[in-house]
């Protein structure tokens, strides 16, 4: 359910039958949730702020033993702003984000998660719909799972070709520090997104 009491600001809420494909077992429950949204602008440049809360109903086993239940729950938050365009287009420029969440460390990996990047939109005249995007996670891990470190850290960038409109290729390299909290090897990775929106 969305509610728009003014341009711009929006409301809502919702709830998913929850059963789980990833984890080893399913908790069952309900996952209900709810984020407000504004939009606006500040000196012409747009900017955007999410913030939402979250609520699982299911039964979820303890990294230390025994069950919780019916009040596994956490909140985000997510915010990005148009810093610059170029003089004739607002669809161009450079852009910021910083995301913030949070989960229960008693059954979640990441307790809490930080991240942030920057977005340069149109970095080319004749290519004014490819991105090149560059940013930062850190994912604070709990102190209750069986982790060596107490955090992962990802560093990506990428390069963002619209081929044509719903079509996106994106060559993409991230440095991982901490991979999985466990001892393995700080590594790279680089990848190919392939997209198409319909």
């Amino acid at each position: 359910m969305f509610v728009y009491p003014v341009k711009g600001l929006y409301f809502s809420a919702g709830m998913f039958n929850d059963h789980s494909t990833e984890l080893p077992y399913d908790p069952g429950g309900d996952l209900e949730l709810t984020e407000q949204d504004w939009q606006s602008s500040w000196h012409d440049l747009p900017y955007k702020i999410q913030v939402g809360a979250w609520r699982d109903t299911g039964r979820f086993r303890r990294f230390s033993g025994g069950i919780v239940h019916g009040h596994v729950s956490g909140v985000y938050a997510v915010a990005s702003q148009k810093l610059w365009h170029p003089a004739g287009s607002n669809d161009r420029g450079l852009g910021a984000f910083f995301q913030f969440g949070t989960g229960p460390p008693a059954v979640a990996a990441v307790r809490q998660h930080y991240g942030g990047g920057v977005v340069w939109t149109g970095p080319f005249p004749a290519r004014p719909r490819d991105e090149i995007g560059m940013a930062f996670s850190d994912s604070l891990l709990t102190p209750e799972n069986s982790f060596h470190h107490g955090f992962e850290n990802e560093f990506e960038t990428y390069y963002q070709i619209t081929v044509f409109h719903g079509l996106t290729i994106q060559p993409d390299v991230e440095y991982w520090l901490h991979p999985n909290g466990m001892s393995i090897p700080n590594t790279f990775l680089g990848l190919v997104r392939i997209m198409y929106t319909f």
